[in-house]
């Protein structure tokens, strides 16, 4: 998996133009005392932050670049967002736990509704898109014996 934007401009043109408008997205800071705000629906949602130490500007200083940049951190998929948001909080993965000591309070959970059908697609499309450092790709080794092929 690659880190960070996708340069494939065909990768994006698959993302659902819905969920590039920023029309159907909605955020939170990333602690538990938001998680009435989550909606109980599926969905998938981003944990974004800007660099340690910083909250992102909503200012378009141009010598401000540290409070302008903000990416994505991990990207998931829940048939319930608000309880897989409660998950993040109170049980995180290692990866999670990573990026909340890195980020402090600077992270926040971004998430749109989504048809159940959608989630996995639209999960796999955002990954490939951003590419989020804390998501981990875990792949599976198997062994096989069997008859060697003939020369």
């Amino acid at each position: 998996m690659q880190y960070g934007w996708s340069l494939v401009r065909d990768k994006w043109s698959r993302l659902p133009r819905d969920l590039l408008n920023g029309k159907v997205w909605r955020s939170v800071q990333f602690n538990t005392d938001e998680a009435a705000s989550v909606p109980a629906s599926p969905g998938v949602y981003l944990i974004c932050a800007s660099p340690p130490g910083r909250r992102r500007s909503t200012m378009s200083s141009t010598n401000d670049l540290f409070g302008l940049l903000y990416t994505a951190i991990y990207t998931g998929k829940s048939e319930n967002l608000r309880r897989r948001f409660e998950d993040h909080c109170r049980n995180p993965k290692a990866e999670i736990i990573t990026s909340r000591e890195c980020f402090v309070d600077s992270l926040d959970f971004w998430f749109t509704r989504l048809d159940p059908s959608q989630l996995d697609v639209v999960e796999a499309q955002l990954i490939d898109c951003l590419g989020p450092p804390a998501n981990v790709v875990r792949g599976m080794i198997e062994a096989r014996i069997q008859n060697p092929i003939p020369a």
